[in-house]
């Protein structure tokens, strides 16, 4: 799971089920009032062949790990046509698959509404279902 990901190939995955744009919004701009850029931290990877999204997604969730009970996805290509880079800021002991999305400052509700529309409806973490 190394390496520059494939924008046509790479899934994202953020944890949990909400999408609460004010909850996000407040967040971020706590992070902006503290002088430092707005984040969300995400798990990605490509999905090479034989390995399917499935799998992968099952590998992000095992190795990020995501503690939350469902996930949502995103195909990193989503997510650049809508404006937003994967950035890779991994430190320490940071899983592989740990990424970054950065927001644009200040960030407004539409910023967040626009990364919200790129991902799918929850779904089961598969790291938590065996």
């Amino acid at each position: 799971m190394s390496g520059e990901l494939d924008p046509c190939t790479a899934i994202v995955v953020r944890g949990g089920a909400h999408k609460d744009v004010a909850a996000v919004v407040t967040r971020l701009r706590r992070i902006e009032g503290l002088g430092a850029p707005g984040k969300m931290s995400v798990g990605a990877a490509d999905v090479v062949p034989p390995a399917d999204e499935s799998e992968v997604l099952h590998a992000i969730c095992e190795d990020y790990p995501m503690v939350h009970k469902q996930v949502q996805v995103a195909s990193l290509d989503a997510l650049q046509e809508a404006g937003y880079d994967l950035l890779d800021e991994r430190s320490g002991d940071e899983a592989e698959c740990h990424y970054h999305i950065a927001f644009p400052e200040p960030v407004q509700e539409s910023d967040v509404e626009a990364w919200f529309a790129c991902f799918s409806d929850p779904v089961p973490n598969p790291a938590k279902e065996a």
